[in-house]
């Protein structure tokens, strides 16, 4: 069988064949680039030479933190990093949509110093849309509707000013309360908590109508929509 030393001039040309990958040097200037790389940009683009710097997209954090990003990447710290292309271009010329990219920093070394940086990075564009629509959606809901936000034991940690307002407390006061000491106990409601915790442990949606308990110590009736996060819950 084959191992990595005896393979690793075909490991190498796999890699090149499936993915971008440009070269760099210790200063971050371009010294090569496969042809995934420069279709990405344009086919008729001068990549040798410029910094790759010049490639993230102008006033983002990414571009504005790059020169402390590569210091630690040179260092040998773990290099990863997601960005936006400055320059992208469709198999026409034409400018396309934009293209978000993460690239994986892999340092060569001659002793002790940086000899060449190989950057190997993946087209994310669709998981950034998509990561992007959903805050898009999430933000909209946070304006229209009372929203609160809760981790998996039901504690509070967001609250929007809606929400805050028709419980009547503001959204600071809320943090760090649990749905059940907000909750009223109803016949009509018994037993949804522990079936939403339930649905939530499946990481379903669960909905049903729940009474709080506002400042003044009135009731308030609400149809609820709880749906989960990767790092927690929302209701709504």
């Amino acid at each position: 069988m084959l191992g990595f030393k005896t393979d690793s001039a075909k490991l190498v040309e796999a890699i090149y064949a499936a993915n971008s990958i440009v070269e760099l040097g210790p200063d971050g200037r371009i010294l090569s680039s496969n042809g995934k790389f420069s279709q990405l940009c344009g086919r008729d683009a001068a990549l040798v030479g410029t910094s790759f710097e010049q490639l993230i997209y102008p006033e983002t954090p990414e571009r504005k933190g790059f020169g402390f990003f590569w210091q630690e990447a040179l260092a040998g710290k773990f290099s990863l990093l997601e960005f936006r292309l400055a320059h992208a271009a469709g198999s026409d010329g034409a400018r396309a949509d934009p293209v978000w990219l993460v690239a994986r920093f892999y340092v060569l070394r001659r002793g002790e110093d940086a000899s060449r940086v190989i950057v190997v990075l993946s087209d994310v564009s669709a998981a950034h849309n998509t990561r992007a629509r959903t805050t898009s959606q999430i933000e909209a809901m946070r304006r229209s509707m009372a929203v609160v936000e809760f981790s998996k034991d039901g504690v509070l940690r967001q609250a929007n000013d809606i929400f805050a307002g028709l419980m009547g407390f503001e959204a600071s006061e809320l943090i760090g309360r649990s749905l059940q000491q907000l909750s009223i106990e109803k016949e009509v409601t018994a037993g949804w908590q522990q079936a939403c915790q339930a649905a939530m442990a499946r990481n379903s949606f669960y909905n049903n109508e729940i009474c709080l308990r506002r400042r003044d110590g009135g009731e308030l009736w609400l149809n609820a929509s709880f749906n989960p996060l990767v790092d927690g819950g929302l209701c709504h």
